[in-house]
């Protein structure tokens, strides 16, 4: 076993081993319960961590976590809301001030 990704939260970690699950690597998540103890041992010695159960997918599966967190990276510029001059990140398509459309 090889522990393969650590993050603040399960949320991530979870979606990561289900996405390596669905390409048919085997991995666990270990130390959620690890959490309770923050502030009595460190921080990052409380992230829950993702673990593979065949070392040998170890290169395979760096490289889709790697893809699957650069997809969900927004693309693109910010934009100027057209009703509030208002900036608002690439991927929102309706300004989160006034709640004008994008106007591309």
């Amino acid at each position: 076993m090889v522990k393969i990704y650590s993050a603040p939260g399960p949320f991530l970690v979870h979606h990561l081993k289900n996405i390596l699950e669905s390409h048919g690597i085997l991995c666990e998540i270990r130390g959620e319960a690890r959490a309770i103890a923050m502030g009595e041992i460190p921080v990052g010695e409380c992230w829950p961590e993702l673990w593979l159960l065949d070392n040998e997918n170890a290169i395979r599966a760096l490289k889709i976590i790697k893809d699957s967190l650069e997809a969900e990276e927004p693309q693109g510029e910010p934009w100027l809301c057209t009703n509030c001059n208002e900036e608002n990140e690439t991927q929102f398509t309706i300004c989160w001030k006034c709640g004008q459309e994008r106007i591309n």
